[in-house]
């Protein structure tokens, strides 16, 4: 026997085998294994990972030797000892039994490959609390400046121009100083998660709301005050309907598989 989806032979730290009056045979083993699955998980922070190990005959093919689960356990029986660690719970565990062919048998025989599921999940409210709901304020707070703070057909621009544009560039500067504070509280991957999804779509947002202020002040300034007010009134509309389009694009992400 050995672990299928291991990235090295494992390393046995005790073995017995016992072998009772009755003929049945019981064999223990403890090891030490680095394992390797799929970890991609685009919907962060929902969704869960498929933490499993696969136990397969090495040497012994259908219907010599196959595997039929009964009982599987994860953890400890010291209820003191925590398995998993962080910001992660314990989702459900399963097992299964599937057939595999064997390339250094010819790939004819199939051989028995015992399956042990492990799903564990992300607190979301630990993300809600640092990433989600810190994001969600810095857009409403964009689209409420962009929605009250009126610029004027003034020679300035209106004295809610500055508002608007020292607004937008406070946002977007604490935008900028929140993803550095969170650190190793984000995953890096190689792939779009749904929260950098979340700060690439704030990010887009509260930039675009300060462009187009400093723009329509502009054309106050430059003398197109018909043009002005065609931009200003048109703010509101173009800036919730992108905020729908993001939106629609984020929640795309919870329907995503990591495969």
């Amino acid at each position: 026997m050995f672990v299928a989806n291991s990235e090295a032979p494992r390393e046995v730290i005790t073995r017995s085998l016992t072998l009772f009056p009755d003929g049945r045979v019981e064999l223990y083993e403890k090891f030490s294994v680095t394992l390797t699955f799929e970890t991609a998980i685009p919907s962060y922070p929902f969704g869960d990972l498929d933490l499993h190990i696969e136990l397969q005959s090495a040497n012994h093919a259908l219907p010599e030797l196959t595997f039929v689960p009964r009982h599987f356990e994860f953890g400890h029986d010291d209820l003191a000892h925590t398995v998993v660690k962080g910001n992660w719970y314990l989702n459900g565990s399963s097992s299964e039994v599937i057939k595999v062919k064997s390339l250094s048998h010819g790939g004819k025989s199939r051989f028995a490959v015992a399956i042990f599921h492990i799903k564990v999940a992300h607190e979301f409210l630990d993300v809600a609390q640092k990433i989600l709901i810190p994001l969600l304020s810095i857009l409403l707070l964009s689209l409420f400046i962009n929605k009250y703070s009126v610029i004027y057909e003034t020679e300035s621009g209106g004295d809610n121009g500055s508002w608007r544009v020292g607004g937008q560039l406070t946002l977007l500067l604490t935008l900028f100083a929140l993803k550095f504070s969170l650190g190793d509280d984000i995953p890096a991957t190689h792939y779009l998660t749904m929260i950098d999804a979340l700060f690439v779509a704030v990010g887009i947002m509260v930039v675009f709301a300060l462009m187009w202020g400093i723009y329509t002040i502009y054309l106050f300034q430059s003398g197109r005050v018909e043009l002005g007010y065609k931009f200003e009134h048109k703010s509101n509309v173009v800036f919730v309907f992108v905020a729908l389009v993001f939106l629609a694009w984020i929640l795309s992400f919870l329907f995503r598989t990591g495969h």
